[in-house]
């Protein structure tokens, strides 16, 4: 009667093994959609229990139960996308603001600071052959309107990207400390968990890492409690429930969304260092030739660009003596020549010159150039090196959902397994009821 009634204890048991095998896998089911949910699986292992001795057996069978609920990652293939996600977050950040700078260099055909001063060389050519005529002085005058207009109309602009940027590292900041609280509050969770592991919080856990990553490379430590530990920038910013605050004054080069925007900042910086130099250089070779030479009115040559400083950056504009009067232009070499071009003439010939050493060896439109170029150029490999990486990230995405996503056709093949198992073992107690009944009742 003892083996009647140890069988009808492993159907009881087994059926409340299947029954919770079922809930888990329902649970997949239902969070197929769910961003971050880790598929999990009831680990099923044979069990036995231990009777008396005098009944001559050590063991005997007892059924089946739910070793663990296994949490379907691999905890190797996490670090790899997680330095993915910091390239990714890197490269797309550069992208994203260098593409604002490099869309205001776009000199097309009659416009962009190349055009402007090709303009502005030929109107001093222009005035070297007519010098007396006003026309020829107003144009001097119109070409060099222009061309500090769009000047001062770039160097504004890229202020106003180094702003955004600015503004955007503080958000990203802002942003990576939201998250850290937010992982100390799990953290917390997962310290006064009852069980060993808490598969739903430790998913939690692992978004939150994700979402860190792509923001900069963090130094991850998971403690013995599943908790995790956090360094950025070689400071700890979670530990346990503890958050320390990261700052600006934390942070140094390195990778992720903030480590981009940290190094499109720089280059934009090291942009505008360039353009306050080739707007120096060129007021300051125009105002050394016009300043030896004579206007119509007989006088010495005054300045022809000034140069104000606006937040570091240069800001060039027309003399008020020259817009005021065109005759002021000091076009000739030699005193009461009014027919005299030649100081205008080698302000034109400034365009020929192709070795200022301020420059590194380079003419004005030289030097202009290859600021165009490596702004291009820079645009240019952070795009490539976004795309590279956003590639792999796809492949280790690819290979962590094959593990931890929910495939909807296997939890069915899983469901439909379990539901057999339990309606067998349903069929077993019905049996073992009839076979009690005829022991109790009917003997």
């Amino acid at each position: 009667m003892s083996g009647t009634f140890s069988g009808l204890e492993i159907i009881r048991r087994s059926l409340a093994t299947y029954q919770q095998a079922v809930e888990t896998t329902q649970n997949n089911i239902a969070n197929a959609n769910t961003e971050g949910y880790s598929r999990q699986r009831a680990v099923l292992s044979a069990t036995g229990t231990s009777l008396p001795t005098s009944l001559g057996h050590e063991q005997i069978n007892a059924g089946v139960v739910i070793k663990n609920i296994q949490r379907m990652r691999d905890n190797f293939l996490d670090p790899q996308l997680r330095a993915n996600l910091s390239e990714v977050g890197y490269w797309e950040e550069q992208e994203t603001e260098l593409a604002k700078v490099g869309g205001l260099f776009t000199d097309t055909i009659g416009t962009g600071v190349s055009s402007l001063l090709t303009e502005f060389w030929n109107s001093w050519q222009k005035l070297s052959s007519s010098p007396q005529e006003a026309s020829a002085r107003q144009n001097v005058t119109r070409t060099a309107v222009n061309l500090t207009t769009y000047l001062n109309y770039l160097t504004s602009q890229m202020e106003t990207a180094r702003t955004e940027i600015k503004s955007s590292l503080t958000s990203k900041i802002s942003e990576m400390n939201q998250l850290a609280a937010r992982l100390a509050d799990v953290n917390q969770a997962l310290k006064k968990c009852v069980t060993a592991e808490n598969n739903t919080l430790m998913d939690q856990r692992d978004s939150l890492l994700d979402e860190m990553s792509k923001l900069s490379d963090i130094t991850i430590t998971i403690n013995d409690n599943n908790t995790a530990t956090v360094l950025v920038y070689g400071k700890t910013i979670v530990e346990g429930q503890d958050v320390n605050p990261l700052s600006e004054n934390d942070m140094s080069s390195g990778k992720g969304e903030l480590g981009g925007l940290l190094a499109a900042k720089q280059s934009v910086e090291n942009y505008q260092d360039k353009m306050n130099l080739f707007i120096q250089t060129l007021a300051d070779k125009v105002n050394e030739i016009h300043k030896d030479g004579f206007t119509l009115n007989n006088e010495q040559g005054g300045t022809f660009f000034t140069l104000q400083d606006n937040a570091g950056n240069k800001e060039i504009s027309v003399s008020e003596d020259i817009l005021n009067n065109p005759y002021n232009i000091a076009a000739a070499q030699e005193l009461s020549s009014p027919s005299d071009g030649r100081n205008a003439m080698t302000i034109a010939d400034i365009n020929d010159i192709v070795d200022y050493e301020e420059l590194g060896k380079n003419s004005l439109a030289g030097y202009y150039s290859q600021l165009i170029t490596k702004i291009g150029s820079d645009q240019n490999q952070a795009s490539k090196n976004a795309e590279t990486f956003n590639s792999i990230g796809l492949q280790f995405e690819t290979q962590r959902q094959s593990l931890s996503g929910v495939s909807i056709d296997e939890e069915l093949t899983m469901l439909m397994q379990y539901q057999f198992a339990y309606q067998a073992l349903s069929k077993a107690m019905s049996i073992f009821d009839d076979m009690l009944d005829t022991l109790i009742n009917r003997t």
